[in-house]
């Protein structure tokens, strides 16, 4: 199953196995969702203008 729902914020999703606990994946990503794009958003290069 893809748990992905891709959007301009980086707030995808992931891959889980078919059968997988939703409930416990959904806790888990929430739980770190917000340290991993902060972890993701440092790592961006400035553009050049």
């Amino acid at each position: 199953m893809h748990g992905c729902q891709s959007v301009p914020n980086q707030t995808g999703g992931a891959v889980v196995p078919y059968g997988a606990p939703l409930e416990r994946f959904r806790a888990e990503l929430s739980a770190m969702k917000d340290s991993w794009i902060a972890a993701v958003e440092a790592c961006r290069v400035p553009t050049a203008r």
